[in-house]
């Protein structure tokens, strides 16, 4: 890009001394179209870079967010499957042994520390509790509950996970897995009902720090929310989000991400979602977009700070230019062409990081290095010291010895790299002692291309030895010319020495600049350089002053 940019500056100077040539007027109008093109590609750029960081920033996101709803996926089959068996293996356990069952002693043996059921009931076909997990609890009749009415309505054969519900018997929210008892004619028995715990699956999702505003999800198709962890706190189930963005993007895909604002508290997130499959649940993972693009919108800051700046120098250059144009034409041509040396001397340079594994002799880098060390071979990069210009190896590698043993806390170097596309930039290096770090030693570098100073250095050192050379001849000048003009007069003063004649001049200003010795001796002073440079009032008695 740095290349690009210098090339369309070169152009662009090239352009514009074309049309110096003809016109001053047209220079001038040139210089400010070429000044808005350039703010004006510099906010382009801007802007792009802003766009990068932002989709960066969310791409990042999403990955992570991808994985989390994997994992809250499986997670979640695992537990409503151990659901389902429970319930398959009591109701096999209540027709053998019917009322003899002793689910409480079975419950208890079976949950041991585990808290994602809650209870477990068995309700006969007239909804009527006829066992019940929890000893001394008093009967209850679920006939009006969903779980229990979609069995008698039909026999699918499976477990119904209904909607979040607070129980009869525990006046606290459940989610209810239920599966239907058969008569041994194959008329409706009544049902088993386990009431899995919400909190279970919030706690679970609530271990994963997704940051001020973060929220993992369980909804049933229907809308309802099965269990909630949000970092504020709030409801862990029952809510009902229909209508919600997911259930648009469900239609498209079973697992997908994007952006919204949530419907139960009103934060905008960034949310990735997956549908169970053989299930109608779907378990969404979302973070703050406010809290995922913080970094961004301050790099967002200081981009726009930069070009702001930018856009302020290259504002003031253009008007001091076009002052100059203004007055002069020729001075205008040069300060141009000086302006844009100037700019094709101000690269930005890039930095880079990299971490040296010693002993492994393996390279981090910070980021990808092609910037820096121009485009990767197919075969990959060289060996860095390699890369090193012939000239300055020696010297960085012993300053690398010197940093690596410790001799000094950080040591800055700078030297020519050369670039896999044949160029050479020059880099500012610190490198810093070898540490141990997990049982590896390991050196840290920080790279810094210089080139724009070092070009800018160079174009300095030349234009102060023009200096020093112009200085130098025209002080030659004024001496050798000095000498004529003294050679001059003695030569005068010899030829009019020893003529009867006064001789004699003044200046404008009436001071005597020559006088032989008759017009001397005439005015009464001694012919010597003494006299010279006196006013002609200082000369003349008052009485002849008239004369003058």
């Amino acid at each position: 890009m740095a290349a690009t940019q210098g090339d369309g500056v070169r152009r662009a100077a090239s352009n514009v001394k074309s049309a110096f040539a003809g016109r001053g007027a047209g220079l001038r109008t040139g210089l400010v179209i070429f000044a808005l093109a350039l703010v004006a590609g510099l906010w382009f750029g801007t802007a792009l870079l802003v766009q990068r960081d932002r989709h960066t920033a969310i791409e990042s996101v999403t990955r992570a967010n991808r994985q989390l709803a994997r994992v809250f996926e499986e997670h979640t089959i695992r537990s409503l499957a151990e659901a389902g068996q429970l319930a398959t293996v009591i109701r096999a356990q209540y027709l053998r042994l019917g009322k003899g069952f002793d689910l409480v002693r079975f419950f208890r043996d079976v949950q041991g520390e585990r808290t994602l059921v809650q209870n477990v009931l068995i309700a006969d076909a007239s909804g009527q509790s006829v066992l019940n997990a929890m000893a001394g609890a008093p009967a209850i009749n679920i006939a009006d509950r969903e779980h229990f009415k979609v069995h008698v309505a039909r026999d699918t054969g499976e477990v119904f996970i209904g909607k979040p519900v607070q129980t009869i018997s525990g006046k606290q929210w459940s989610l209810i897995v239920s599966l239907r008892i058969n008569q041994p004619d194959g008329t409706f028995g009544g049902t088993v009902d386990i009431a899995l715990d919400p909190a279970y699956f919030a706690r679970l999702y609530d271990q994963i720090d997704l940051g001020p505003g973060g929220a993992v999800i369980l909804i049933g198709l229907d809308g309802i929310v099965r269990a909630r962890a949000a970092k504020e706190g709030g409801p862990i189930a029952g809510q009902n989000i229909s209508g919600a963005e997911v259930f648009r993007q469900l239609e498209q895909r079973p697992a997908g991400s994007f952006t919204a604002v949530a419907k139960v508290d009103g934060v905008r997130r960034i949310q990735t979602y997956r549908k169970l499959p053989g299930y109608p649940l779907v378990v969404t993972v979302g973070v703050a977009e406010q809290v995922v693009l913080a970094e961004a919108e301050i790099q967002r800051n200081l981009y726009f700070l930069l070009a702001a700046l930018l856009t302020a120098l290259i504002g003031a250059a253009t008007t001091g230019l076009y002052t100059v144009l203004a007055r002069q034409q020729r001075a205008a041509l040069t300060v141009q062409s000086a302006g844009a040396r100037l700019i094709e001397a101000q690269e930005l340079a890039g930095m880079l990081s990299l971490e040296w594994s010693i002993d492994g002799d393996r390279v981090n880098w910070s980021r990808a290095p092609a910037f820096l060390l121009g485009p990767q071979p197919p075969e990959g990069y060289p060996v860095y010291r390699e890369m090193v210009h012939p000239e300055d190896r020696a010297v960085w590698l012993a300053e690398r010895k010197a940093a690596l043993e410790a001799r000094t806390p950080a040591l800055y170097s700078d030297y020519r790299l050369m670039r896999t596309d044949g160029s050479m930039r020059w880099i500012s290096c610190t490198q810093r002692p070898a540490e141990m770090a997990g049982g590896v030693r390991r050196a840290s570098f920080t790279l810094l291309d210089i080139t724009a100073r070092k070009e800018a250095e160079t174009a300095l050192g030349q234009s102060e030895s023009r200096l020093r050379e112009l200085t130098h001849n025209l002080e030659r000048e004024v001496q050798e010319r000095s000498g004529e003009i003294r050679a001059r007069e003695a030569l005068l003063h010899l030829v009019t020495e020893n003529i009867p004649v006064m001789i004699g001049y003044f200046d404008a200003g009436f001071h005597l600049r020559f006088a032989n010795t008759a017009f001397a001796l005439h005015l009464g002073v001694k012919p010597d350089e003494a006299a010279l440079g006196l006013h002609a009032s200082r000369l003349f008695p008052p009485a002849r002053q008239n004369l003058l």
